[in-house]
């Protein structure tokens, strides 16, 4: 069924749509980032806090839908708690069998319907009337877009990003090796060891 409805040219009209609501927001920026300031108080903390919570589903879906799709098995997915806050996870172990671009795209996946279902909450936000809709809507832009690209984009941060530079590079266990080469680096220059 999701191969039926998700295949690579409905994804790439869902790109160009969740494009063109970025840039429909842009043009009206002022009002978003007034919108913005005002959504930053604790009593809002609930609505990002739903906010997050959906898009990370549908973030973690992609990642599985993506992998399930290339034929790697799933080993589990679920919630796991970090300091008493709950985190969606999928494990994709066993995508180090795919093909390199195919690891990518399973990488990426995650981020990529990030920014496609804030592209489109995008265009509702820039159409709705004032009200409980176009709130959401913002909630749903603010969480996907500047979450994915600080967060799971960063790659000095062991999430997405992390995994699509290795894979981009080519490397495995990129940290730890970057670890060791900056350690032994700082040996030969201050201890001359």
């Amino acid at each position: 069924f999701v191969k039926a409805i998700f295949n690579r040219y409905f994804l790439w009209i869902l790109a160009l749509a969740a494009l063109a609501g970025y840039v429909l927001m842009i043009r009206q920026w002022n009002e978003a980032y007034a919108m913005f300031l005002n959504s930053l108080s604790w009593t809002n903390l609930v609505n990002y806090f739903w906010a997050l919570l959906v898009t990370k589903t549908v973030h973690e879906l992609a990642h599985g839908y993506t992998a399930k799709s290339f034929g790697a098995r799933i080993r589990s997915m679920g919630v796991s708690f970090i300091v008493f806050y709950p985190r969606l996870f999928v494990d994709l172990t066993d995508t180090w069998r795919l093909s390199r671009a195919r690891r990518i795209a399973c990488d990426g996946a995650g981020i990529a319907s990030e920014l496609i279902f804030g592209g489109l909450a995008a265009i509702v936000w820039v159409y709705a009337q004032p009200g409980p809709l176009r709130s959401t809507m913002f909630y749903l832009v603010t969480v996907s877009a500047l979450g994915t690209i600080l967060v799971n984009g960063n790659p000095f941060i062991r999430y997405d990003g992390y995994y699509l530079l290795c894979d981009l590079l080519n490397v495995e266990n990129l940290m730890s090796r970057s670890t060791e080469y900056v350690k032994s680096w700082n040996r030969r220059f201050f201890l001359g060891l």
